[in-house]
């Protein structure tokens, strides 16, 4: 009998990527496909079908692993209605159920890619971590022992104000990638210029220094497609925040292990929780 595979499905604005690994070793990802996000969920389903039958080649599958951005409703199985998403209540978890008898997970992108910090990367020598992902819009997760800490909803650290009133800008609208594409005419990666790089150090410094003092972690990791950047901002960054005055001394400030492939990692080690606990 072949052996089984745990299958990633990481959905995002302009493209969905799955994955397949062994079980063993989710943080090994053994082949990706990238397929373009169709605009409604139907119309992409033929597409994320084909894919995981191209990885599998058919052998059986323990467990899929799911993660979209936010809202998303784990105990529904569904994806809400995301700002950067045209889908509406995407009942995903229903329809690969259908399809495989096997445990399949949904999670916010953000609170997967810290499930993968965690539990493989950057964060996995401390206990209690804020994993900030920088990338189209701001997403953030607080882990302890491995995992989100529980809450009635995500955590979602990139909507908090910068300012004295509800008109004031949140921080994924001053320093996400949508907002740097904005304020400078260029996505991250084409940004060369130090003096523009100090701007954005600034601007990110201030939401930083608000969850970092709310939070109080152990370290701090950033991912997310802004992140690839980091030997271009963190130093300048590390240094705006000490100008933030924080009361007791800044935890460690890191780049995630696996940036752009935290949140399939993550999703496909939280599917394998539930197949594990299957098991027992």
């Amino acid at each position: 009998m072949n052996e089984a595979f745990v299958i990633g499905v990481d959905i995002g604005g302009t493209k969905i990527r799955i994955c397949s690994a062994r079980p063993e070793r989710p943080d090994r990802i053994l082949y990706t496909i990238t397929i373009p996000t169709a605009r409604s969920f139907a119309q992409a389903q033929p597409d994320i079908l084909q894919a995981i039958h191209i990885l599998l080649e058919g052998a059986p599958v323990a467990a899929i692993g799911i993660s979209s951005p936010g809202p998303v409703s784990r105990k529904k199985g569904t994806i809400g209605h995301p700002t950067n998403l045209h889908w509406s209540q995407a009942r995903i978890v229903q329809w690969l159920t259908s399809l495989w008898d096997c445990p399949v997970a949904l999670w916010n992108d953000a609170a997967a890619g810290g499930i993968c910090e965690a539990q493989f990367g950057s964060a996995r020598r401390h206990r209690y971590a804020l994993y900030v992902s920088i990338s189209t819009g701001i997403g953030t997760a607080l882990t302890l022992d491995g995992w989100p800490l529980p809450g009635r909803h995500n955590s979602e650290g990139g909507r908090i104000h910068l300012g004295t009133d509800a008109a004031s800008p949140t921080f994924e609208q001053i320093s996400s990638g949508t907002a740097i594409l904005k304020r400078y005419g260029r996505i991250a990666r084409d940004i060369t210029n130090k003096a523009d790089w100090h701007d954005i150090s600034a601007r990110m410094a201030v939401g930083l220094h608000n969850l970092i003092v709310t939070t109080d972690p152990d370290i701090v990791v950033l991912g997310g497609g802004v992140s690839l950047h980091h030997a271009r901002f963190l130093p300048s960054l590390k240094r705006e925040l000490k100008l933030c005055r924080p009361m007791y001394a800044l935890p460690p400030i890191v780049p995630a292990t696996h940036i752009e492939h935290a949140p399939l990692i993550g999703a496909m080690r939280a599917a394998l929780a539930e197949h594990y606990e299957n098991l027992r």
